[in-house]
């Protein structure tokens, strides 16, 4: 059973646990955009990562802040 601790961990974007790492293509599924976008987003800062070898890993945590603060600016 799981404490009420972990699930307040829990991403609001896909249920999923907030300290995993994303590849773009699972970033650009939850977020309903393109690679390419995804990626864009990361250049800017928008999004946190990493480098792992020639590849880039999305941090979760940082996607499910990206979409809290969107929503905020929609809703000023």
């Amino acid at each position: 059973m799981r404490s009420s601790r972990e699930e307040e961990r829990r991403c609001s974007v896909c249920g999923g646990p907030t300290t995993h790492w994303l590849r773009a293509q699972e970033v650009a599924d939850a977020l309903g955009c393109s690679v390419r976008k995804a990626y864009y987003l990361l250049d800017r800062g928008e999004l946190r990562g990493i480098r792992v070898g020639r590849s880039r890993r999305f941090e979760h945590k940082s996607i499910d802040g990206y979409v809290n603060a969107q929503l905020r600016v929609e809703a000023a």
